[in-house]
């Protein structure tokens, strides 16, 4: 393993907290251009998990990010679907570390997770912030990754352009507000076909089964059914917000215009 490289960490891990990203596509979008994310592909509304609904969302698709409340009954069902699949230690997976420094900043760390590891579906644009945080991470642990995030001041830049941005419905929180209600985490297509769940704030991801990239969108929705949405009577009632979005190759507007 590569030696961790000199940085100011004590520096970054006492700066003021990242700014939280809104769960909306099109923020989600302008985060993931700033960094390196192809001009074919991008975020989308996942409007339900029917399979109807499912049907609009363009494939291929690779990663799903979601935003869910952090009540009592999710938090359970999640810690015991962590203790009952083996934890994810293939060198196929990016995995970083979400120290509590980045402040409320699980949507950025979401969708570095999201895009890094979907590289196998597509190329990212060399020298930008996230190619340059993927290279200095090679070898190092998700604890170092997640220092190492820290540091970078230009993608740090990037993600709180990314939370003021235009295309925000909702005012930006504070950067040093409270702890928020809500969460996000992401579900990867592995270039290995499993389906894997990933969340910063977590010891490491969780391995869901076996999927492809033509599978994924609907395996992962049922995961998300079956951990994160409230049972019949379980009684969390209207307090429950949920927001979903998929990460996939977008249509080409040439090849439109050449079907019409």
């Amino acid at each position: 393993r590569r030696p961790m490289p000199t940085l100011d960490v004590d520096s970054a891990l006492a700066s003021s907290a990242w700014l939280p990203l809104e769960s909306n596509p099109e923020i989600f979008n302008a985060f993931g251009k700033r960094i390196g994310l192809p001009d074919d592909w991008g975020f989308v509304d996942v409007l339900g998990l029917d399979d109807e609904l499912l049907d609009m969302v363009p494939e291929p698709c690779a990663a799903l990010i979601l935003l869910f409340p952090c009540e009592p009954e999710i938090m359970a069902r999640r810690r015991a679907a962590a203790s009952a699949h083996d934890p994810v230690t293939t060198d196929d997976i990016y995995f970083l570390a979400q120290h509590a420094a980045a402040g409320n900043a699980c949507g950025t760390f979401a969708a570095i997770h999201a895009i890094s590891n979907s590289q196998h579906a597509f190329e990212l644009r060399r020298g930008t912030p996230l190619d340059q945080l993927l290279s200095m991470g090679h070898g190092m642990s998700a604890d170092e990754r997640g220092r190492v995030l820290l540091t970078m001041s230009d993608l740090r830049e990037r993600s709180d352009a990314a939370a003021e941005d235009a295309a925000a419905q909702t005012a930006c929180p504070r950067r040093d507000g409270p702890d928020l209600e809500h969460h996000f985490v992401a579900f990867v297509c592995s270039s290995k076909g499993r389906l894997v769940e990933l969340d910063g704030t977590k010891a490491h991801p969780i391995d869901h089964g076996e999927v492809s990239l033509r599978t994924f969108k609907r395996r992962a929705a049922a995961v998300v059914r079956e951990l994160f949405l409230p049972r019949d009577g379980g009684g969390t009632g209207a307090s429950i917000e949920f927001a979903l979005c998929a990460l996939c190759r977008l249509a080409r507007r040439a090849e439109g215009e050449q079907g019409a």
